[in-house]
């Protein structure tokens, strides 16, 4: 009978540091679920009927409260800032802020991201896009809007991960660029419009078969299982033809991809891989 004991003893283990891991990871060092907590009154108290302080859940979102009020707009805990709503859940994936005090990105933890690639995604994302418009539609806005950028040739050469940020801040910043200037942009753009984003490498004709194809870079965003593409330099050259939000099997030119890099941001990290 010990044999089960112990491996019934190592499952319980290994839950437990899963979920102290996830929770860690989640930006808590405790976290509360519905029953464990009680609102009355606008105040937080846990099972004993004391103030409450930490995080906590209820109907699947997520808040903090100290010293019993939960915390509304942006607050600093631990090394983070989160932004809670006017119901007080914790904003995530999105962009929030107000005129007056900024706007900023919160990644998919809630924690806000201060990169300066992210940040000017977000004040064009801002100036481009009507705030009150559907997801989907900011990001349309915003690729009419970059595309009005002048395409200027910079590199037949695809930058690997390390550059990627600098070919962001540089179109940002001169508004002008190549292929791959535009569809990294374009993939900042989209994560802060809460979309999960890469930037492809490859090549492309429009040309018949016989024509070789030519170094080219673009924008994929993911859409429930598959991904889109956003191709705004070959959009420019080609203004009948709809290459925004299209599949590869729907792309109606001459494509090979080569690499792609995903855009990941985590507890306010950005890295590409």
């Amino acid at each position: 009978m010990k044999k089960p004991v112990k491996i019934i003893f190592s499952v319980v283990l290994s839950v437990a540091m899963v979920l102290s891991l996830a929770l860690t990871a989640y930006g808590a060092s405790s976290l509360t679920s519905d029953f464990a907590v009680t609102v009355e009154n606008g105040k937080v108290f846990d099972e004993n009927g004391d103030l409450y302080t930490g995080w906590y859940i209820k109907n699947r979102h997520k808040y903090y409260a100290e010293n019993g009020r939960r915390a509304r707009g942006w607050k600093k805990i631990g090394k983070q800032y989160y932004y809670f709503a006017a119901d007080y859940a914790m904003a995530k994936n999105k962009i929030v802020g107000s005129k007056s005090k900024g706007y900023y990105y919160v990644d998919k933890s809630g924690a806000r991201v201060t990169s300066n690639e992210i940040k000017m995604a977000v004040d064009f994302v801002m100036k481009n896009s009507n705030p009150a418009s559907r997801q989907r539609n900011r990001l349309k806005q915003c690729f009419d809007a970059l595309r009005k950028y002048p395409y200027v040739g910079k590199s037949d050469t695809p930058p690997g991960a390390s550059q990627l940020p600098s070919y962001a801040r540089y179109m940002f910043t001169r508004q002008c660029g190549d292929c791959y200037y535009y569809g990294i942009t374009m993939a900042y753009i989209a994560r802060v419009l809460g979309y999960d984003s890469r930037a492809a490498m490859g090549a492309v004709t429009a040309w018949g078969p016989a024509h070789p194809l030519s170094p080219h870079g673009w924008c994929e965003v993911r859409v429930d299982s598959g991904w889109k593409m956003i191709d705004c330099s070959m959009q420019n050259g080609h203004p009948d033809a709809n290459l925004f939000f299209v599949g590869r099997d729907r792309y109606p030119y001459r494509l090979r991809c080569d690499k792609t890099y995903a855009l990941n941001i985590n507890n306010g990290k950005v890295s590409w891989r």
